[in-house]
């Protein structure tokens, strides 16, 4: 076809050549010699202005085709880097793979008789010494555990506290002080009084599950609901963060090992308070309790929020290594700009960045960013790291995120927080007391 194409033009430029020609010889009275010679200067002219087009539109072939290959090459790139990077967990992780199996088999064996097992006494044991944390970190801090702040009156004036007076309360937790509403975050850690909830993270466009992000609301003695946004800043300036963060992990530990015995390739996410971190001695129990689970570890993702990951120090920085030396994970959360390392983020064990949908398709003004948010997800996937858009409560918002490659979407189009279902907490509650008598 392409030879015939060829011939044509050929016998079409000959065709005008000689017309040319003819028409020197007999309009213009040119002699036969003179008519010839034009003839060829226009089949000459014809000739080199085809080769001409015919080479641009080979050069641009040749322009399309290493387009496509440099794609192909970068999603190759991309995919050898991803299955690199979890080869590497693999190995690292393989002692806990095995131990996640054999501790598989001795759990389906305690569901049918836990009394002739030794797995109820171990999640016992541990299960007191976290109830103990608890109450023990629970307790407001007396005036002898502060005496810095009377001496120095310009440490009287408590960042955090500051922070917290431009914390969004609701209800009349927005105009309660501060030192009541900490008195009310530690009275109801103490007696137990939390609401569990779970909202799916899915994959798209399957909307399969694939973690769920664990929440907790407390109540008060009246009933009266306390949202996460109302008593975060508290844990902090109470000394409650590392109370509350160990009684969340125990109830997780319980509700994913329910979970996994139906799914085994489901995980759960939960918040953690920065100020856990560098908490001491109550932060080694809280790292041995992941040790103690760690058969699960791999399947536990601590969510960071991105202003609290931009404070830490090498404190905190060494808190995430040893939480994450037993195979859990970590997410940065709440993100409102993409200048971060993903290198950096995928060495820190980090294995997810949350941004709101909004945020990520531009929706709330400009994203400070230095590189374009399309390319995102495929950057973070090169080092092992997903991109979740969270706030996902439209169906044309999952359709603009197809477009930027986000493999992950949580909101509540898809649902939105639920408390846990009673076959999921079953007997959770008798359990704790049990480990604490």
């Amino acid at each position: 076809m392409g030879f015939l194409r060829t011939a044509v033009i050929v016998v079409a430029m000959g065709l005008i050549a000689f017309s040319a020609g003819a028409l020197g010889f007999l309009l213009m009275r040119l002699s036969l010699e003179v008519s010839g010679i034009l003839a060829l200067a226009v089949f000459a002219i014809l000739l080199v202005w085809q080769f001409t087009r015919w080479r641009a539109d080979d050069t641009a072939k040749a322009d399309r085709g290493l387009t496509d290959l440099s794609h192909g090459i970068e999603r190759v790139s991309r995919d050898l880097a991803l299955i690199a990077n979890r080869l590497s967990t693999l190995e690292s992780a393989g002692a806990a793979t095995a131990a996640r199996d054999i501790s598989a088999i001795r759990a389906d064996v305690a569901r049918m008789d836990e009394r002739i097992t030794d797995v109820s006494e171990i999640v016992a044991r541990q299960g007191e010494s976290m109830l103990t944390i608890a109450r023990t970190a629970s307790q407001p801090q007396s005036q002898s555990q502060v005496p810095d702040a009377a001496k120095d009156p310009i440490s009287m004036i408590d960042p955090v506290a500051s922070a917290m007076n431009g914390a969004r309360r609701t209800g009349r937790f927005a105009a309660l002080p501060t030192g009541e509403l900490v008195a009310v975050v530690a009275q109801a850690l103490q007696a137990g009084r939390l609401e569990i909830m779970l909202q799916p993270m899915v994959t798209l466009p399957q909307r399969k599950i694939r973690f769920y992000e664990l929440t907790a609301n407390l109540k008060t003695e009246r009933g009266e609901v306390l949202l996460p946004d109302d008593y975060r800043a508290a844990l902090d300036h109470g000394g409650l963060g590392a109370a509350f963060d160990s009684d969340i992990l125990f109830r997780a530990v319980q509700i994913l090992r329910r979970l996994q015995a139906r799914n085994r390739d489901v995980g759960l996410s939960l918040n953690l308070t920065s100020s856990t971190l560098t908490t001491g001695d109550k932060f080694r129990e809280f790292v041995e309790f992941i040790e103690a689970n760690a058969a699960i570890a791999s399947s536990l993702v601590f969510e960071v929020p991105q202003s609290a990951f931009r404070e830490f120090s090498v404190l905190e920085f060494e808190g995430l290594s040893a939480m994450t030396r037993f195979g859990a994970k970590v997410g940065l959360d709440q993100v409102r700009d993409l200048r971060f390392d993903p290198k950096d983020l995928a060495d820190r064990a980090f294995r997810f960045v949350k941004v709101p949908a909004d945020v990520l398709l531009g929706r709330a003004g400009t994203l400070p960013s230095d590189i374009h948010p399309a390319d995102l997800a495929d950057l973070l996937a090169r080092y092992g790291v997903d991109l979740v858009a969270t706030g996902v409560d439209t169906e044309a918002i999952v359709v603009d995120l197809l477009d930027f490659d986000v493999r992950f979407g949580q909101g509540m189009l898809f649902s939105p927080p639920r408390p846990v279902r009673a076959d999921l907490v079953g007997d959770l509650v008798p359990e704790r007391r049990a480990a604490a008598s």
